[in-house]
């Protein structure tokens, strides 16, 4: 097999795993538990900690930029709010209402 297949299979290997992780809530919990995602951390830092989110809603106004991070669904889903590119506050399904 070419090296250009092997590299298309390693990068579809790698976009599954990254959509499990992000499915797994149970290993998110687990790192912010681990105090791995604490409000104050950038993005990135939270990307890098625990992968990219299920679903990211974006609200901006005329004062502020506003993303919810959603991992998971329904009542087992965390969700992340990042103001201005900082973690503010971090919640369980059970307080929010994801679109």
């Amino acid at each position: 097999m070419s090296t250009r297949l092997w590299t298309g299979i390693g990068v579809l290997l790698l976009a599954l795993g990254a959509l499990v992780w992000a499915g797994d809530t149970s290993q998110v919990r687990e790192q912010i538990q681990q105090k791995k995602v604490m409000p104050g951390q950038s993005a990135r830092d939270v990307r890098t900690a625990i992968g990219e989110p299920t679903k990211i809603l974006k609200t901006q106004t005329y004062w502020t930029t506003t993303e919810d991070w959603v991992y998971g669904e329904g009542k087992d889903a965390i969700l992340l709010t990042f103001e201005e590119g900082k973690l503010r506050k971090i919640s369980d399904g059970s307080s929010f209402n994801p679109k």
